[in-house]
């Protein structure tokens, strides 16, 4: 597999990514982080990008909103913890419930890889992802009497990224829904 960067110049960019990182653009601008000039032609370019790469070199001087929430480990303990919006996946994310759960969201994301693993790890705890659709989900781990679901599995095109969530389950489950599609007119995100 090759770098990163590699990746994200094959993976096509969608609105959704084009809108995260036209906020970012803007958030520069109200910041003092860039001038006029430097904000117009930045958001043309990100309206011109075609792939995530094109996208990321963008915005790589500046601060990423995303980038303040912290990556993991996340551990919900008798608790539940919820992530949703705009936050950072690393390649890479172990997730702990103990009579607990933890629910996250990541249909606004942004993934640092075209495959990501999660080492999801329940005991008599719940672990619940919204996935967005055109992801690639793979399952595998151990269970003793927990269970693992992946709701309406559409089939993903070769080149989708991939979610591989494993792990150890005891008593617990790992449940992975689709986001729904946008309402007529609205787009999901």
């Amino acid at each position: 597999m090759g770098s990163r960067a590699d990746d994200d110049d094959r993976v096509r960019a969608g609105d959704a990514d084009r809108d995260r990182v036209a906020e970012v653009v803007r958030e520069a601008f109200a910041h003092g982080r860039l001038g006029a000039d430097e904000v117009d032609d930045r958001l043309c370019r990100v309206l011109a990008a075609r792939t995530r790469g094109e996208l990321s070199r963008i915005v790589v001087d500046l601060p990423h909103p995303a980038s303040g929430v912290p990556a993991g480990p996340i551990t919900a303990l008798l608790s539940t913890v919820h992530r949703q919006g705009p936050w950072t996946l690393p390649d890479r994310l172990t997730i702990t419930a103990v009579l607990g759960s933890v629910r996250l969201d990541l249909s606004e994301a942004v993934v640092q890889s075209t495959r990501t693993t999660i080492v999801a790890n329940a005991v008599m705890g719940s672990v619940i992802l919204r996935v967005p659709d055109g992801v690639a989900v793979e399952m595998a781990g151990t269970s003793v009497a927990g269970s693992r679901k992946v709701a309406r599995r559409p089939a993903a095109a070769p080149d989708a990224p991939v979610l591989r969530i494993e792990g150890t389950l005891v008593l617990g489950s790992v449940l992975v829904h689709r986001s729904r599609p946008p309402a007529r007119g609205r787009r999901l995100r």
